[in-house]
């Protein structure tokens, strides 16, 4: 939501930008992990706290059940 209240629509390309995110957070997590992680589903919630660079707060669903909660901040200075 904007800080007025009203919903963030998603941008031209965040469709390319969630399959970036949620193939870096399989492979990171996979890494971490030491075996295969894959991602469910991702619900992404903007948040209008936001200063300089856009945040969200990431609801992940891995592919054994489990909830993941990620903080993200997109520090591309293009998107500021």
């Amino acid at each position: 939501m904007s800080a007025l209240g009203a919903p963030r629509h998603p941008e031209v390309g965040d469709d390319r930008i969630a399959r970036l995110m949620t193939e870096t957070l399989a492979e990171g997590l996979s890494r971490l992990r030491g075996r295969p992680v894959r991602i469910r589903e991702v619900r992404r919630e903007f948040l209008a706290s936001s200063s300089s660079f856009r945040t969200e707060r990431l609801h992940v669903s891995l592919d054994d059940g489990r909830p993941l909660r990620v903080f993200f901040k997109d520090l591309d200075p293009e998107h500021q």
